[in-house]
């Protein structure tokens, strides 16, 4: 995305950090950033806190630590004051957790918190331990914190495809961004893994398996890269902050930064493509740079389609484009370039004739002169470049003429009566000057030329010898005319300067105001029809064309998606238009006329981007003969996230009153089922045990036909006896009523229960065990798991009748996993999701009209997974 800035000011991200920090008590945040478990991280946070404590600084106080059981990292916390966790009661379980208001009550100057990724237990004001970092700072508290890389949120997919291994818990980047000062805890590899395989990271069998997987060396190489460059790009924003805060304008050529310059020409095009290879080369970042002068706004149509093509191409070559406002090229270029900290320049060749070099600098030759320490390289192109044309706006009308006329006529006036009056000749020649510096500012530089031509042929005509008449004696009057000229030329090009950054001022001051108004109208919108209506309405009057905010209705894969009514009037558009709708929809890029994706349109389409994805997108009707600047598209861009901004807050408004909605929901329904199935279980109780007795009963009265009914309402009692302590068991398990009793068991005598239990009621079941090599022990509530494995199983046997079921045991690092695999109708991928919800059947059960239940066995299995931290899937 471009951006127009004017070239000589400090850059707007660091002025504004610089500000906040002046302004706020805001603490410091110190990271001690590692590329895996073990390397040494929390080990070096204690550290320095000792050297910290030992050198004077008494005021350190320890957050929280995890206990790693590491006796030579928990040995460094001798001697710092420890604050006392917070106990968290949990469905039963206490846990404990960094007690965030006693440490605020404390307020200790420095205080350690280890696991900055931590996620923190249900009942805390926070959900996530970088927001209790967040708060501490706020408060002024500086905190010390660690991080392994691949709990970064840009970095999570990257490691997750390196290892195989999806990171659940992870930070904005905004967070490590905005820190005071990373600290990289390197360890070899080889280090590493002696570590491991010594015990110091995990217990022997964790480490076995640690080994097969996470911590491959290869693994292991790639994870310290990643860390390292990211460490690099932090410390290069630190310098850039520090270059800018200080007013450096000497470039520190720590990093390889590259600036290409852009120009309406089809060279450029061929510049960037070299400039980019070379940024490759040298693995510099490459920004392309456009200098937009007075001049920009007379080009001709095909200099600025060409100049938008070249931004274009800049763009796909993943250079940063920013468009400067200025005056003088090299001079903006070497000023930028000194602001970005950029070590080389490249720019064309100018392909000149040699007698108009003899005039005026070529911007290379300028270059050269004013870049000092910045390297600049001077690239040729095509041979058939052709000349840039602008197309001139400095025409005079016949109404400046006229006007023209009248003012030079009232000024040769006034200086024929000064002369009447016996006023020097010096005195007449400055008041028909001023008669040309009246016309430069009213009228501009042509209508400044013509009162110069003007005035120099009423002062031969009436000033000098012979009177009233073109002839010239004296040579020296020659010099006057020459004068006249030279300084009503300047004087024309000076005010049309002036007109031309007053206009640029003025526009981006209406940019601004467009953009605060836009805010202001859209903050006090309730709905998202609102929204849309009043966005189309102004951004129809702010860029003079016809446009339509389209969110998505359905899919977003379907044309009737787009179909949008705002006040009943419904806009459709073509299957062309909806094709293009959708890709921008699903991809979040722009596209349509302009932009070389799907440009068969004669619609600009931009993504309404927002942090939590793409929530509609804006489209743009392009009016036959309009012209559509760079400025413009920029302008439409910084609307659309206007535009997304009130769009997500509506959405979220909506998202929040469906949530409480649903949470009140859900304590009405359980508290209703809660008290119906225990209503309902003590009558089934005692029913089973009446018709057991009955069974069991030797009297000789009961026929076979009475005794096979008697049986057939015993076996309905217990199905309805199991579906009654489903529901009771849900609902304390959604209440937090029944909570885990967690202890240490092996894994497969949890199998061994369930399958028990399970030919009580289907004898008949064939179920296969298949059990790994080594068997895990597990810290569960054995009665929770077993039930949902029998619940698993259960569900298994009604749809896969009398086919072979089998039960899994496996386990992949620190994580068991148990499987039930049967050969029934299976679940559509639509409903995988949906079958572990309350009440939810799937569609193969709805068609088995022999298969009975409720939809509470799967959503039990789900509510005591997740009871121990765990997750269930199909």
């Amino acid at each position: 995305m471009s951006e127009v800035l004017p070239y000589d000011r400090p850059d707007p991200d660091h002025l504004l950090s610089s500000l906040s920090q002046q302004d706020s008590p805001q603490g410091r945040l110190k990271i001690f950033l590692g590329y895996a478990a073990g390397v040494g991280k929390t080990f070096a946070m204690l550290q320095a806190a000792q050297a910290a404590q030992q050198s004077g600084d008494s005021d350190i106080v320890i957050g929280w630590v995890e206990p790693h059981a590491r006796p030579e990292t928990m040995a460094l916390t001798e001697g710092l004051e420890s604050l006392p966790p917070k106990q968290i009661l949990h469905r039963g379980l206490k846990l404990r957790e960094f007690d965030l208001d006693g440490c605020l009550t404390r307020h200790p100057r420095i205080v350690l918190l280890d696991e900055l990724a931590h996620t923190n237990a249900p009942g805390l004001r926070h959900e996530k331990r970088w927001q209790d970092v967040d708060e501490l700072l706020r408060q002024g508290l500086e905190v010390w914190t660690t991080l392994n890389i691949q709990h970064l949120d840009s970095m999570n997919d990257v490691v997750a495809r390196i290892t195989g291994i999806q990171v659940r818990e992870t930070i904005p980047d905004a967070v490590f961004d905005r820190s005071d000062e990373v600290e990289v805890v390197d360890l070899a590899p080889e280090e590493l893994l002696e570590r491991l395989k010594q015990g110091k990271i995990y217990s022997p069998e964790q480490a076995e398996r640690a080994l097969r997987g996470f911590f491959r060396r290869d693994n292991l190489l790639a994870l310290r890269e990643i860390t390292l460059r990211r460490a690099a790009d932090r410390v290069g924003r630190d310098v850039d902050t520090a270059r800018s805060q200080g007013r450096v304008e000497a470039v520190w050529p720590v990093r390889e930064r590259l600036m290409v310059s852009v120009s309406p020409s089809p060279t450029s095009e061929d510049l960037l493509r070299a400039a980019s290879r070379m940024a490759a080369r040298l693995g510099a970042d490459l920004l392309a740079v456009y200098i937009e002068t007075p001049r920009t706004g007379v080009l001709d149509q095909r200099s600025k389609d060409q100049l938008e093509h070249n931004l274009a191409v800049a763009e796909n070559l993943g250079a940063e484009t920013v468009i400067l406002q200025g005056e003088e090229v090299a001079r903006d270029l070497v000023a930028y370039a000194r602001l970005r900290n950029v070590t080389k320049m490249v720019v064309g060749k100018n392909r000149d004739a040699r007698w108009v070099r003899l005039f005026k600098r070529t911007i290379g030759d300028e270059l050269l002169r004013l870049s000092g320490d910045i390297d600049v390289y001077v690239m040729g192109g095509r041979s058939e470049d052709r000349k840039v044309k602008h197309r001139t706006s400095a025409r005079l009308s016949w109404r400046s003429a006229w006007w023209t006329t009248v003012i030079c006529a009232g000024f040769t006036g006034a200086g024929v009566a000064f002369q009447h009056l016996g006023m020097v000749e010096a005195n007449i020649v400055l008041t028909l000057l001023l008669g040309v510096v009246l016309t430069a500012g009213l009228f501009g530089l042509v209508a400044s030329v013509f009162a110069s031509l003007l005035m120099v042929l009423t002062f031969n005509y009436f000033f000098t010898l012979p009177l009233y008449s073109f002839m010239v004696y004296d040579p020296q009057y020659y010099l006057v005319f020459l004068f006249l000229l030279i300084v009503g030329t300047v004087i024309g090009t000076l005010a049309e300067r002036l007109k031309a950054q007053i206009k640029s001022s003025r526009a981006r001051e209406q940019r601004m105001e467009v953009l605060y108004r836009l805010s202001r109208n859209l903050s006090i919108c309730a709905g998202l029809e609102e929204i849309v209506r009043e966005a189309e309405t102004m951004l129809s009057q702010i860029l003079e064309t016809r446009v339509h905010v389209l969110l998505p209705h359905e899919d977003a894969t379907s044309e009737k998606c787009w179909e949008s009514k705002v006040d009943g009037v419904p806009a459709i558009f073509g299957a062309k238009d909806t094709a293009v709708f959708t890709w921008v929809f699903q991809n979040g890029q722009k596209a349509g006329w302009g932009t070389g994706t799907l440009a068969n349109t004669d619609k600009l389409v931009l993504p309404l981007q927002g942090s939590r994805g793409v929530v509609g997108v804006l489209a743009l009707e392009r009016r036959a003969q309009q012209s559509w600047g760079s400025d413009r598209s920029v302008l439409a861009e910084a609307l659309a996230g206007t535009i997304t901004l009130a769009l997500e807050r509506v959405l979220l408004d909506q998202e929040n009153q469906k949530n409480a909605l649903a949470v009140a929901t859900e304590k009405s329904r359980n508290a209703l089922l809660h008290g119906l199935s225990h209503d309902l279980r003590t009558p089934l109780t005692v029913m089973i045990g009446t018709l057991s007795g009955l069974l069991a009963s030797p009297d000789q009265r009961w026929s076979d036909e009475d005794k096979a009914a008697l049986s057939s309402l015993e076996q309905e009692s217990h199905w309805l006896a199991r579906q009654v302590d489903n529901l009771l068991d849900l609902t304390r398990l959604s209440d937090g009523v029944l909570s885990p009793s967690k202890e240490q068991v092996p894994a497969e005598d949890l199998m061994y229960s369930s399958l028990a239990r399970l030919r009580e009621f289907f004898p008949q079941a064939e179920v296969r065990l298949h059990l790994p090599s080594e068997l895990p022990l597990v810290f569960v509530d054995p009665l929770l798991i077993e039930r949902a494995l029998f619940n698993l199983l259960e569900n298994a046997v009604l749809y896969s009748g009398e086919k072979v079921i089998d039960l899994v045991l496996e386990t992949k690092l620190q994580v068991v996993r148990f499987s039930v695999r049967d050969r029934g109708p299976g679940i559509p991928d639509a409903e995988k999701k949906l079958v572990f919800q309350k009440f939810v059947r799937g569609s193969a059960s709805q068609k088995a009209s022999a298969v009975r239940g409720t939809g509470l066995g799967l959503a039990i299995v789900a509510a005591a997974v997740e009871l121990h931290g765990g997750s269930s899937g199909v």
